[in-house]
């Protein structure tokens, strides 16, 4: 099978798009309309789900995340994370 970087992107991946603590709390804090403690209290949880195909991190420079995107499609595989887990299940 052949597939695109847009159709490896849109195919039942899973992507995780990670930051530190402190920089969630920094945008918790700059927004304004958070409740203080929120962005602590979620990053708890936010990411127990499963696994991911890809993971990010929102504080990479953009070509840095670009680089891991076009990594990760070049050994891209099924079955997703996704199919994994649900097959778990």
């Amino acid at each position: 099978m052949t597939w695109s970087l847009p159709d490896f992107l849109n195919r039942n991946n899973s992507i995780g798009l990670h930051c530190s603590i402190e920089e969630l709390e920094r945008r918790e804090t700059e927004r304004g309309n958070r409740r203080a403690g929120e962005a602590r209290e979620d990053a708890k949880s936010v990411h127990r789900f499963g696994s991911y195909d890809l993971e990010l991190n929102s504080e990479n420079m953009a070509e840095d995340n670009a680089k891991i995107v076009v990594a990760k499609w070049a050994k891209r595989s099924q079955p997703s994370a996704f199919n994994k887990m649900a097959a778990a299940t």
